[in-house]
Formats: structure tokens, C-alpha cells, sequence
């Protein structure tokens, strides 16, 4: 946001602008590798060279072009990297023992009404899922929490391990520029 909220239900994004000419794209598809320089407008300025279209600010993307009179240039580059979890994990319930927390709310909740407990537990299975609207396991949606209130030892999940694991992260950029006295040209492919 340039020039914070205009419109409750409108559009607040800027108004962006790639060489001159106007871009309706997502700026994330612009590879900050082929980026010459970018500026903003956020003032009077902005309207009176984009008309109402600047409402809500301009930015200004100028890309890499060739050089007059230069020799072809060719770039290549490459980026690697891991991520981590930066902080450590923080004690919480895993899904099959919120599952067994949620069901024990219920049945209470089912009992106090007036239920009869002995029928109140294999209800609580069975709306357990309904009420929670997401089965995190491989088991049927009534069959994660037994009528006892055990959970069931079928029951697992294999979902978290990925979200833990450690990431790698790699970028190849790679470009061509140049000019003559006729024409100046810049290519570039990413990866």
C-alpha cells in the first residue's frame, strides 16, 4: 500500500508501470534480477500523469536494457540456501490428542444435557468430525476416537514431518545485453 486504504470493497493496490507501460500482472512475476531501478509516487504528481488510475499510488519499474556501443554482455548466477525454523517448537497438543480433548468436551457436554453416558461417548464419535470439519487421519471419521474415549491404535498421521523438515532453496539466473548504434537488447531466463 501506497497511500494506505482508499475503498473499503475497491482496489488499494497501486497502480504499476514497467517501462513506461501500464502492467496488470502481480509484481512477484517481475525477476528482481532484470530490475533496473523503481520508484514511487504517492502524491499529486501521481494523478496528474496517470489520471485516476494513481489513486491509490505508482510504482515505476525501469528494467536492465544494453549499453550503446557495448560489446555483448552474458551474466550467470546462482543462488542456494536452506530454512529452518527459527525458534524452537513450542509444546502443543498433536491432532490426535486435541481429537481426545474435543471428544471429552462433547461427551461432557452430552452428558450434562442429559444423555445417558453410556450412549453419550458414541456420539461424541460420531459428530466428532462434523463438528471439527477436518480428519487429519487415516481412519474413518467416527473411528478416530473409540466410544471409551481411547484413541483408536489404527489412527495416524504422517503430515507434520514435512512441515518440520529442513528446506532447500535454489535460483539460476541467466542473461544476455548489449547494443549497436541501431538497437539495444536484453534477454534473460530464470530458473
Amino acid at each position: 500500500r501506497l497511500r494506505g486504504i482508499g475503498s473499503i470493497n475497491g482496489n488499494n493496490s497501486p497502480f504499476i508501470v514497467v517501462d513506461g507501460v501500464p502492467f496488470s500482472g502481480n509484481i512477484n512475476r517481475i525477476n528482481p534480477d532484470d530490475i533496473e531501478s523503481v520508484s514511487t509516487l504517492k502524491d499529486a504528481a501521481s494523478t496528474s500523469l496517470y489520471g485516476a488510475r494513481a489513486a491509490n499510488g505508482v510504482i515505476i519499474i525501469t528494467t536492465k536494457q544494453g549499453k550503446k556501443n557495448s560489446a555483448p554482455t552474458f551474466s550467470f548466477t546462482t543462488k542456494q540456501g536452506v530454512s529452518a525454523r527459527g525458534i524452537q517448537e513450542y509444546d502443543r497438543l498433536d491432532p490426535l490428542a486435541y481429537y481426545q480433548a474435543y471428544w471429552e468436551a462433547l461427551r461432557n457436554d452430552k452428558v450434562t444435557a442429559g444423555t445417558d453416558p453410556t450412549t453419550a461417548g458414541a456420539e461424541a464419535s460420531a459428530e466428532l468430525i462434523d463438528l471439527l470439519h477436518y480428519n487429519a487421519t487415516n481412519v474413518a471419521d467416527n473411528q478416530i476416537i473409540n466410544a471409551d474415549g481411547s484413541i483408536n491404535p489404527n489412527a495416524s498421521l504422517d503430515w507434520f514431518a514435512p512441515i518440520e523438515r529442513l528446506g532447500y532453496r535454489q535460483e539460476y539466473n541467466f542473461s544476455a545485453r548489449g547494443a549497436t548504434e541501431r538497437a539495444d537488447y536484453y534477454a534473460s531466463i530464470g530458473y
